[in-house]
């Protein structure tokens, strides 16, 4: 066969067959891997794999470390802001203070003022108490109080009279009565010319012991009061069993003598009247 016979059958076959041959050439674009390049293709993977995780974690680590040095910034701005306002409510606190403790100071100033003007009244009220309770008891100094007596008329004249008969016959004693008046149901202030006439009266008054007809200082509201309080105790100790005798501002409780303190206010222990 000659040369161009040959020829022509190649072409013909290569016309017959277009499919066969691409089929060829498409196997030839397929590359086949070898088990070496797969894990070489899988440790470029795991690779790629642990940078990218590297990534986010320092991604993450620089906004935790942003989102700190945000609330740091935040809380350094927040304790210069409560510093300033502290120091702020201290200064008001402060003059708050400094105004009340003024305040109250000048409130104690006042208050000593007038707790120094209220002892100086009292002071003088006092006083003023006293020497009108001395001015009453030198009017009342010649004068008694007889309780029970019982005279009808009621001019003084007959109660002179009557009195000083009384005086005469019960009391045992001669007096010069000056005045006597009825102040009560069977009781009458009677004045004595002076003051040696009405001690010769009480010194003689113990002749009526006994009788329902007793005889007593005119005291006053002041010299009233102390005698109650001095009656008082004499019950008390009678109560005991002690042995009493009262007197004016005065008592005698078994032998021992107490006599009224003004400034104290009470009894006390005296070793005479």
């Amino acid at each position: 066969m000659s040369s161009k016979g040959t020829e022509r059958k190649k072409r013909d076959r290569e016309v017959e067959s277009p499919k066969e041959n691409e089929q060829v050439f498409q196997r030839s674009k397929i590359t086949v891997r070898s088990p070496l390049q797969s894990r070489e293709k899988e440790n470029q993977e795991d690779i790629e794999m642990e940078e990218v995780k590297k990534m986010i974690s320092e991604l993450a680590t620089q906004i935790r470390d942003d989102i700190r040095d945000s609330n740091k910034q935040l809380l350094n701005e927040w304790n210069t802001q409560l510093k300033e306002e502290l120091k702020t409510i201290r200064e008001e606190l402060k003059q708050t203070r400094d105004q009340l403790q003024g305040q109250n100071q000048e409130i104690r100033d006042k208050y000593e003022e007038w707790k120094r003007a209220k002892e100086e009244m009292g002071k003088r009220v006092g006083e003023v108490e006293s020497q009108l309770d001395r001015m009453e008891r030198e009017k009342r100094r010649n004068k008694v109080v007889m309780m029970g007596l019982d005279i009808e008329t009621g001019e003084q004249k007959q109660i002179i009279g009557k009195v000083t008969k009384f005086l005469e016959e019960k009391v045992k004693v001669e007096s010069k009565v000056k005045s006597a008046y009825k102040i009560a149901e069977k009781v009458y202030v009677v004045e004595f010319e002076n003051r040696e006439e009405k001690i010769n009266v009480m010194k003689s008054k113990k002749n009526l012991k006994g009788s329902s007809i007793y005889i007593n200082d005119d005291l006053t509201k002041t010299e009233r009061k102390i005698q109650n309080k001095i009656k008082e105790e004499a019950t008390k100790e009678r109560n005991k069993g002690k042995v009493v005798r009262m007197g004016y501002k005065k008592l005698t409780v078994d032998g021992r003598n107490f006599k009224w303190n003004e400034e104290e206010g009470r009894l006390k222990k005296a070793e005479n009247f």
